[in-house]
């Protein structure tokens, strides 16, 4: 397949297409912003919200910003874990 018939996917509106690998260290897929906000059921005005708070980890390589998908649920399971309220 030659590099002008490859898909090329874009990290929003007005932002250039990367045709880099999406993987980290490990070999795991990293997701998009469009990726893991589906993945949360959240929009991706909301995903970028919880970035900017950090609560949701990410790597940001100048304007791309890509998730490892396991550490963005392990994450919210830490900071968002509900206390079981004891039995009157």
């Amino acid at each position: 397949m030659s590099p002008r018939n490859k898909k090329l996917e874009t990290d929003g509106p007005g932002h250039k297409a990367s045709a880099k690998p999406r993987h980290t260290g490990n070999g795991t897929l990293l997701a998009t912003r469009q990726e893991m906000a589906a993945k949360l059921g959240w929009s991706v005005r909301t995903l970028d919200r919880m970035v900017k708070a950090r609560v949701v980890p990410h790597v940001r390589a100048g304007k791309l910003v890509r998730f490892d998908p396991g550490r963005v649920m392990a994450a919210l399971h830490r900071k968002l874990e509900v206390k079981e309220v004891g039995t009157l």
